[in-house]
């Protein structure tokens, strides 16, 4: 158990070296089957402001980024999780006062070369529609999926699971799921979570 608290310490440390921008770089948007998940279309002139998957143009519920040696997607968002979260473990407490639980699922390949741990290799967090961010260790309720359970990867495998994040209420509705690597990356990934 320490081991793990500790882990969790080094968590935020670590995060400070993955930040790109703060808008966003934009996705490299992977499409696997196009009748499955659409990307969307480039501008005819993108600007930084229009490029997909940014704060302002967040990739939608379903779409594939490649992200460091990830190729990630969210595939469901539950905006209102508290009683699933509270049923998943007795020992889970309910969010604080004027928060709710935000659950998202995600599914995510590994294309790198050598192996891959997502929880060490992503840095993901919920942006909320005031300005602010909520990290997924911020709360020690326990999910029914968690994604960092999944453990080491080999090229061509694929995982999935969840991340839990607990948010004021207030900043949910026009937030989105930012993504990135978490080593020497300067891609920022912004997801749309409705």
């Amino acid at each position: 158990m320490l081991v793990f608290v500790l882990m969790l310490g080094l968590v935020p440390a670590f995060s400070l070296v993955g930040c790109g921008p703060a808008d966003g770089s934009g996705a490299d948007v992977v499409t696997e089957d196009p009748v499955e998940t659409e990307a969307p279309e480039p501008a005819e002139e993108e600007t930084a402001d229009d490029a997909v998957g940014t704060r302002q143009n967040p990739l939608p519920i379903g779409t594939t980024a490649k992200i460091g040696d990830w190729e990630v997607k969210v595939t469901e968002v539950n905006l209102d999780a508290d009683e699933l979260i509270l049923a998943t473990n007795e020992f889970n407490d309910p969010p604080s006062e004027g928060n709710r639980y935000v659950l998202a699922d995600l599914e995510a390949k590994y294309v790198g070369d050598e192996s891959g741990d997502f929880v060490w290799d992503m840095m993901y967090k919920f942006y909320g529609s005031g300005g602010n961010t909520f990290d997924g260790t911020d709360t020690f309720a326990v999910s029914p999926n968690p994604i960092h359970d999944a453990g080491e990867t080999f090229p061509g495998a694929s995982i999935s699971g969840d991340v839990l994040y607990e948010v004021p209420i207030d900043q949910i509705e026009g937030g989105a799921i930012i993504m990135e690597a978490l080593m020497l990356s300067d891609t920022r990934v912004f997801f749309a979570v409705e």
